[in-house]
């Protein structure tokens, strides 16, 4: 999910358990505003930053932008 006000993304794991799981800390996308994202299924995810026509590609499992 992307935050949109704060610049970053927020992960969480597929099998998280609504009442006591927690997110991850968010991975900082830079300055640009998230509008969406894909991702390819093997660990990145593409964010467009709509502000900044420009997209920000993001190792999910370094956690890096």
């Amino acid at each position: 999910m992307s935050a949109g006000d704060s610049n970053c993304l927020v992960t969480f794991k597929p099998d998280i358990d609504p009442k006591t799981g927690r997110i991850e800390p968010p991975i900082q996308l830079g300055r640009g505003a998230p509008e969406f994202l894909a991702a390819d299924g093997a660990g990145k995810a593409y964010v467009n930053l709509e502000d900044k026509d420009n997209v920000a590609v993001v190792d999910l499992k370094a956690a890096d932008p």
